[in-house]
């Protein structure tokens, strides 16, 4: 959720608005993405404070 296609660190808010800009509103990933936000926002913030917590936050 936090990298590009590219293999580039991102943000969250990035990578989410770079797969919206792929699919239309109706597609099934489109879809997706809209009735899982808040779950995928808190697994994101869960796993980034994790790796701040070990000090792994600048490594990964």
């Amino acid at each position: 959720m936090t990298t590009s296609p590219d293999g580039e660190r991102v943000s969250f808010d990035e990578r989410m608005a770079e797969v919206r800009e792929r699919y239309p509103t109706e597609h099934y990933v489109s879809r997706a993405l809209d009735r899982s936000m808040a779950d995928r926002r808190g697994a994101v913030d869960r796993a980034e404070s994790w790796l701040s917590s070990v000090g792994l936050a600048g490594q990964v």
